[in-house]
């Protein structure tokens, strides 16, 4: 059954070629926040590798559509996914540069995805990669309008609000491809993706906080104690407050038998962040 469409304006994807250039970052770069800043940094960790996978799971089926916009739609999803990882990966040689040790954790997150890849395939067939494709692009759509939405930006470094804001604009652009195209190539895509979300969300969340504590314990010498549980307070019920803002019921809009992501009317923050934007 495919999901209904909601009366949202239909939007033209477009590659950005963006090209951002950084100057001295502070160390943390959010409040002056550790907590809240190696979260940001597990990002940067996760985008560049999640982002090849998710371009993976989508041009395996380039010859198998007829549909010329659908098509089109996901050349430019592989386009802009290629240039988010591009972009994360800047960040990670800047990381890699101040001392922290960045290779252990990407390793792992590869050999996870790898595993998923295979794993994904052998439970739902050639769909699984694209069905937990579909599940992370959920979260990042969700992450994206939270971003831009609720998030007090004016608290980061420059350079990594706009890093962040354009990628979430750009999710929130193309949120509906690798959906529509599970629908199109996968006709019980239901019952795998609603059984799959539990275990794709529990671990996201664990990558996140494992990359977290992992940033933390090799900057320990660097955190000062006495400032450590307040930051933590802000942490917790500021900023992941925010992050969240889009909350628990709009993940559980993906467990209904005729959600799609358009139901979620967001587009408009990433019409206002793009505006008159030199790339936009």
């Amino acid at each position: 059954m495919k999901a209904v469409k909601s009366p949202q304006k239909e939007v033209h994807l477009k590659i950005r070629k963006v090209d951002f250039q950084y100057s001295e970052i502070p160390r943390f770069y959010y409040e002056n926040n550790p907590f809240s800043t190696h979260f940001i940094n597990t990002l940067h960790l996760l985008f560049p590798d999640g982002e090849r996978f998710f371009i993976d799971s989508m041009i395996r089926y380039k010859q198998d559509i007829d549909d010329p916009k659908l098509k089109k739609d996901i050349k430019m999803f592989c386009g802009q996914e290629g240039i988010h990882g591009v972009e994360h990966e800047k960040i990670v040689k800047i990381l890699t540069e101040k001392g922290y040790k960045t290779k252990p954790f990407l390793d792992i997150v590869k050999g996870t995805l790898k595993r998923a890849d295979k794993i994904g395939t052998k439970v739902a067939g050639k769909s699984g990669p694209l069905i937990l494709t579909v599940c992370l692009e959920h979260f990042t759509a969700l992450f994206a309008e939270g971003m831009l939405q609720n998030i007090d930006i004016s608290k980061a470094d420059p350079q990594i609000a706009e890093l962040f804001q354009w990628h979430a604009a750009e999710e929130l652009e193309h949120k509906c491809v690798a959906f529509d195209l599970l629908q199109e190539v996968d006709g019980n895509e239901y019952a795998k993706r609603v059984v799959l979300m539990p275990i794709v969300s529990f671990l996201l969340y664990a990558y996140i906080g494992a990359g977290t504590a992992y940033f933390l314990t090799q900057d320990r010498e660097n955190l000062e104690v006495k400032k450590l549980p307040q930051q933590l307070n802000s942490f917790v019920f500021k900023f992941l407050r925010q992050f969240h803002s889009s909350g628990v019921a709009k993940w559980l809009d993906f467990f209904k038998r005729d959600f799609h992501p358009n139901h979620h009317d967001n587009y408009h923050l990433a019409e206002a962040f793009l505006e008159g934007k030199r790339y936009a």
